[in-house]
């Protein structure tokens, strides 16, 4: 189901007090978002490679599993697989008046064909279970923040953050952990892992990088 969006078509003397707007399938929202050049469209959620780990972190679904698993390896062999890509979606944008005026997002599993659980497409963050999942109605749960972060050097990254409503110093943040697999691991086939993990907001011990890029 695809994000409740109000379209204003103008007042009508036959217009029934309360109306709210259309509902819009997910195809038409998303071809709302390519029109208006917003949004990230069947791309890859990447924790880039480390210095001591050549390899990048993907975020990923596998056929056979109910939650989020990473995969391991180089920007061309992820490109070589179909579990990787996402749309990225603006879901709520709050006025600039707000305290956080940035967007909310939602991320839609772009699911290859022949998997099954068709509806199932949205992704829902659980943190408390340290799980992702994928669901096939849109929620307030699905929604993450994408924060941008500047690293060392001056290199930009973006933070997956979920914001708590009630308080922000509550928030949790996406971390993706490759469990120290080493390259001849991942060359004999060791490429996929359930590192998909959430911390408090810059909490500098947890494992797991909470530094993406969009690929």
């Amino acid at each position: 189901m695809a994000p409740r969006m109000e379209l204003k078509q103008g007042p009508k003397s036959t217009a029934k007090p309360g109306s709210r707007g259309a509902r819009i399938t997910d195809e038409v929202f998303r071809n709302l978002c390519l029109w208006t050049g917003v949004g990230f469209f069947n791309r890859r959620l990447c924790a880039p490679a480390a210095k001591n780990r050549p390899h990048n972190t993907y975020l990923c679904f596998s056929r056979h599993c109910k939650f989020a698993k990473v995969f391991l390896g180089s920007s061309d062999s992820a490109l070589a697989q179909n579990n990787l890509a996402f749309d990225i979606l603006p879901a709520t944008i709050p006025p600039v008046w707000a305290k956080k005026s940035s967007p909310l997002w939602a991320f839609k599993f772009c699911k290859p064909p022949g998997w099954g659980g068709k509806g199932n497409c949205w992704v829902e963050w659980r943190p408390a279970r340290q799980q992702a999942v994928l669901v096939d109605t849109f929620k307030e749960v699905n929604l993450v923040r994408l924060q941008e972060a500047t690293l060392k050097g001056g290199k930009k990254r973006l933070c997956i953050v979920l914001p708590d409503r009630m308080d922000e110093t509550q928030n949790q943040e996406l971390r993706l952990y490759d469990d120290n697999r080493e390259e001849d691991d991942i060359e004999d086939g060791m490429t996929e892992f359930a590192g998909v993990l959430f911390a408090d907001q810059g909490d500098k011990s947890a494992i797991g990088s909470p530094y993406f890029v969009i690929e």
